[in-house]
């Protein structure tokens, strides 16, 4: 009798874990619009970031890298969780753009201590701080090298400064105290793998080539598989699609996730389907 009520004490506590870790994995992940329990989450391959959501973070936090990726799908929108090394959690839309920045809560000794218990130099490191600027705003130095270097030769001399380029100056901080700041300027060039990054004065210092490749760009109609778009049209035919991705999970499954909106632009829906382009219902 008492073997049955220890086992029958240990399996209550058991359950009582159980559920206290899946609220906080509801706390964890959260979509706008969207019920926590409804949510699914997939651990992405870091490749399969939205690439939108790779570049934000290139620009906006240089000196520190991705960790982690996710996928948040819900009923009317999906969108990407990224998990910098320094514990930041960035809050991505389906279509890659930032919404909001928030510490991951699966561990408050993770925040304070860092990923593994112990912090390191990129866990203490500060976020750079990046001030968009018009081109117009850059040292001479900058444009010229623009001009020269990629500019005349990946547009034959046809091209307008802002539309192929974006700038920003970024202010560095060197310690925790913020005593020490540096300067410098990076652009993004059109078309071209990389971020190029310049000091205060002008003067060229590297190429920053980004760690992982960009595989999930959004796609267009004419991109999808034939027997998405047959699905789509047989059974929502008062939808139209409004946005769409490829992605590749950490364990290596892939699938299509596809957003539909109504004609009356009131309603969404979300459907994913396999690699093969058959809906999937769970």
């Amino acid at each position: 009798m008492k073997k049955f009520k220890f086992y029958q004490f240990f399996s209550i506590v058991c359950l009582f874990f159980l559920i206290v870790s899946c609220n906080e994995t509801n706390d964890l992940f959260v979509l706008d619009g969207e019920d926590p329990k409804d949510l699914q989450v997939f651990e992405l391959d870091n490749e399969y970031l939205a690439e939108e959501a790779h570049d934000y973070i290139d620009f906006n936090y240089p000196s520190i890298g991705l960790d982690k990726s996710y996928i948040l799908i819900g009923k009317k929108s999906f969108g990407f969780e990224a998990v910098l090394l320094n514990t930041e959690s960035l809050s991505f839309d389906e279509g890659g753009q930032y919404k909001f920045n928030r510490k991951e809560k699966s561990s408050k000794e993770n925040l304070k201590n860092g990923k593994n218990g112990k912090c390191d130099s990129k866990c203490k490191s500060p976020r750079d701080k990046v001030e968009w600027i018009k081109l117009s705003d850059l040292p001479n130095g900058v444009v010229d090298y623009l001009h020269k270097e990629y500019l005349d030769s990946m547009f034959n001399g046809n091209y307008v400064l802002d539309s192929v380029a974006k700038a920003g100056k970024i202010i560095g901080l060197k310690d925790k105290d913020a005593v020490s700041k540096s300067t410098y300027y990076v652009v993004h060039v059109k078309g071209l793998k990389g971020i190029l990054y310049f000091n205060d004065k002008g003067e060229f210092l590297k190429i920053h080539k980004p760690k992982f490749k960009r595989h999930c760009k959004k796609l267009r109609h004419l991109d999808l598989l034939k027997s998405i778009k047959l699905y789509v049209e047989e059974n929502h035919p008062d939808h139209y699609i409004v946005h769409a991705r490829k992605v590749r999970t950490k364990d290596g499954k892939v699938f299509f996730l596809v957003k539909l909106v109504s004609s009356d632009k009131q309603n969404f829906v979300v459907l994913k389907f396999d690699k093969d382009g058959v809906l999937v219902t769970s």
